[in-house]
């Protein structure tokens, strides 16, 4: 029995259990736990073995010794084959020498077995600072054999040493157990770093500039390189945000190790700029290890500032009587949404209101415009001075206030008003039209005027007004009456004409209304026959004149019936167009007002007997049927007379008689006996027989006319 060096006991002994000695042993731990049990290390073949001897060689192997009877006694021995692990720091090495924190490091290690024995499931394990931080496992490793093994872990920071230990566990039985571990030193680069603002919530008001620094501070051992991103995308773009004393906002920053470097930043914040907060990240990442980062940030509160403007309108000319209108333009020059109110006083008590409402709010630099009514008194003296104070108030914010006053003065207002206080036209039984039209004027100014009143319009030749001239103090009125004067002549219709009152000192001032009055229509129709009485023998052409007068005050239109009392043949000549009286449809006849026609009838008296016939005429009016006139053409048929009745009739001898001396006459002349007489031009007479005889025409119409009862006389009118 023998303990080698790692304290194992071996145990040989001589055994008969098979009925043939043998040489076995059993091989325990320090703590009794069997290693090798029962093991035969004679062979049958050498007999019966007995006297086994055990010694432990200088390599730490087992020597038996022991005597072998095959016929022949002879000393036997067997040594124990041992594997050999060894690794050596020569055999390990690194993938890098300079490994990053938090980075994945790869160690290479040889294994090699220097015995003579192969090696079962050898552990191999990476302890970096007395961690295992890796395990292989060789399944095999024969005599003499080598394994690359190749270990993988992440690394910390600091300087570390990687141990490689081959069987930790002290498992395989070696020839020298002191070779099985080797290591290898390494130091971790770390890029360890803060960014920080110098301050981090920073008050700024309108118009105000603050300054304050970036701190970078390297933590790690090495230099770092940091590359610093400043985001003011948030930010309004009429700040002012520099960097070193530019507007560059993306840099890298080259840091020492141990060392703190600072950034100067400075953000100014206009006039006028809103309330509120704004948030500044910066962000940054080492570019020596990017996977090393600090952010932060810096976050800007402007405070709530208010301030208001108001613009005043520009004076203006007030005219008493009316209502003036001024806008007052309201600013937010603060910083944050504010809610206002607006009242408004008048220096005279004058009525002022403001129309829509009088609270509002505004945003920052928004406007509001207000708008004042004030009402001027009726008759305010010229040059009399208003002022419109108007005040507006925070409803926020505690003493923001501003006042605005508009000063202006009374203008002279010269101003005149017109209404139609009566009108009334009428028509009495004898168609005569009367009326009147009562009309008020005022002086609405604030000085004293001069009126002067007219009649404006194409159809006033009949309307009179009964004072047109007069003095009007302010705020007095006259009453003024415009006459419609008796008359039939008027024309039916729709009749438009105006009256003006207007200033005679200026004649931009008046006051202006228009009137109307309706004339109805009535129709009356007046029908001559000229000459009246017409003569001739049977088979002559009789001739005479019809004339229709429209004595009415409207436009007619006529229809013609002729009883032409048995002379088939006859006719009648309107307008150029011949009708025959028996046969054909006589025209209606259109009259103007005042108008008359003439047309002629021609009457054949052919086979008619000696006589006096009477055609009656007559007209009826087509828009009042109860309206129509008739006149009768006599007719006398004379017998025929003999050739010696004509012949001895005085006219026919006194026309014999002158022409028998004018041909003696010519005769002398031709001969020279009497001398060739000269024309004297006289010139016409004034009015020849032709207008007497229309004048002689007219006048009979009126008389005839003046005979109607209930008929006024009238003078036809020429037809237009």
């Amino acid at each position: 029995m023998v303990c080698d060096s790692r304290g194992n006991l071996l145990v040989v002994w001589q055994d008969l259990y098979s009925g043939q000695w043998e040489i076995k042993y059993d091989r325990l731990n320090l703590f009794g736990t069997i290693l090798d049990y029962d093991e035969t290390i004679s062979s049958e073949i050498l007999g019966n073995s007995t006297g086994p001897l055990a010694l432990i060689g200088t390599h730490n192997e087992t020597i038996v010794l022991w005597i072998g009877d095959i016929g022949n006694p002879e000393i036997y021995f067997t040594r124990t084959l041992l594997p050999d692990l060894s690794v050596s720091s020569g055999d390990v090495s690194l993938s890098t020498s300079s490994a990053l924190e938090n980075t994945t490091l790869l160690v290479d290690a040889i294994i090699r077995n220097l015995g003579d024995s192969e090696a079962q499931n050898v552990d191999v394990k990476a302890v970096v600072n007395g961690e295992s931080r890796a395990t292989d496992t060789i399944d095999s490793l024969a005599a003499g054999g080598i394994y690359a093994a190749t270990f993988e872990f992440t690394v910390i920071k600091g300087d570390s040493v990687c141990d490689i230990i081959v069987d930790q566990a002290d498992l395989i039985y070696e020839y020298d157990e002191s070779n099985n571990a080797a290591n290898i030193a390494f130091s971790t680069l770390y890029f360890d770093y803060t960014a920080m603002a110098s301050a981090s919530l920073l008050s700024i008001p309108p118009g105000g500039t603050m300054n304050l620094t970036l701190d970078v501070d390297n933590a790690g051992n090495y230099q770092n390189s940091v590359m610093i991103n400043i985001s003011t995308d948030d930010l309004p773009s009429d700040w002012t945000f520099q960097v070193s004393g530019g507007n560059v906002t993306n840099f890298t920053l080259e840091v020492p190790a141990g060392v703190q470097s600072s950034v100067p930043i400075s953000i100014s914040v206009p006039d006028g700029a809103p309330a509120g907060t704004w948030n500044i990240p910066i962000s940054s990442v080492s570019l020596s290890d990017p996977r090393i980062g600090s952010d932060c940030a810096i976050t800007v509160e402007v405070p709530w500032v208010g301030r208001i403007g108001l613009i005043v309108p520009n004076p203006v000319q007030l005219i008493p009587g009316n209502s003036h209108t001024f806008q007052f333009t309201v600013y937010n020059l603060g910083n944050h949404i504010e809610y206002f109110t607006a009242d408004v006083a008048e220096s005279n008590n004058w009525e002022v209101s403001i129309i829509g409402g009088m609270d509002f709010s505004l945003s920052p630099l928004e406007t509001y415009v207000i708008q004042c009514n004030v009402n001027v008194p009726e008759f305010t003296l010229p040059n009399t001075m208003s002022v419109v104070v108007m005040n507006i108030s925070s409803l926020n914010l505690t003493g923001n206030f501003i006042s605005g006053g508009l000063t202006s003065t009374v203008t002279v207002h010269e101003e005149i008003s017109m209404y139609v206080t009566y009108q009334n036209v009428t028509q009495d039984q004898f168609q005569l039209t009367s009326g009147a039209f009562q009309l008020e004027i005022t002086n609405t100014g604030n000085i004293g005027e001069q009126i002067n009143v007219t009649l404006i319009g194409n159809q006033t030749s009949f309307l009179i007004i009964d004072d047109s001239l007069f003095v009007l103090s302010p705020a007095s009125s006259r009453t003024v009456t415009v006459n419609l004067t008796a008359s039939a002549d008027i024309p039916a219709g729709s009749y438009t004409f105006a009256v003006r009152a207007q200033s005679t000192s200026n004649s931009q001032i008046f006051a202006e209304t228009s009137l109307q009055f309706s004339i109805e229509p009535f129709y009356d129709l007046y029908l001559v026959v000229d000459p009246s009485q017409v003569e001739g023998r049977s088979g002559s052409v009789l001739e005479s004149t019809v004339s229709v007068y429209n004595f009415g005050n409207a436009d007619d239109r006529c229809t013609l019936f002729i009883d032409y009392a048995g002379f088939n043949e006859s006719t009648v000549t309107i307008d150029g167009f011949v009708y025959k009286i028996e046969t054909d449809i006589l025209p209606d006849i259109e009259l103007d007002v005042g108008g008359h026609v003439q047309f002629s009838i021609s009457i054949i008296t052919e086979g008619r007997p000696p006589d006096r016939y009477a055609v009656f005429i007559m007209v009826d009016s087509a828009n009042d049927p109860s309206v129509s006139s008739d006149a009768s053409l006599f007719v006398v048929i004379t017998q025929k007379r003999s050739l010696i009745d004509v012949i001895l009739s005085p006219i026919v001898l006194i026309a014999i008689i002158s022409a028998a001396a004018f041909g003696i006459y010519f005769l002398l002349i031709m001969l020279g006996v009497m001398p060739v007489p000269k024309i004297i031009r006289k010139e016409p007479a004034a009015r020849t027989s032709k207008a007497r005889a229309s004048e002689r025409t007219s006048r009979e119409a009126q008389a005839r006319r003046a005979q109607q009862p209930g008929r006024a006389a009238t003078r036809p009118v020429q037809r237009r």
